[in-house]
């Protein structure tokens, strides 16, 4: 397993948790979805789940774009 970190907005972080095996991804926080998307495109790992750990807008705020791309 490798966690990547991912900068959104000015002050927080999204979360990739990658199984190096499958190259398959859980994203967490997803609060800017096209950096996480980018960020999955350019490590090469699918995004197969979303994990929040809370329901504030600044960690929820991609869910659907992700869920919907």
């Amino acid at each position: 397993m490798r966690i990547e970190l991912v900068p959104v907005d000015s002050d927080n972080y999204a979360y990739l948790v990658i199984c190096e095996d499958t190259k398959k991804a859980a994203a967490v926080d997803p609060a800017d979805a096209e950096a996480v998307i980018r960020m999955a495109l350019d490590l090469d790992v699918e995004i197969t789940a979303i994990w929040n750990t809370h329901h504030h807008q600044d960690h929820i705020r991609g869910n659907d774009e992700l869920r919907l791309g």
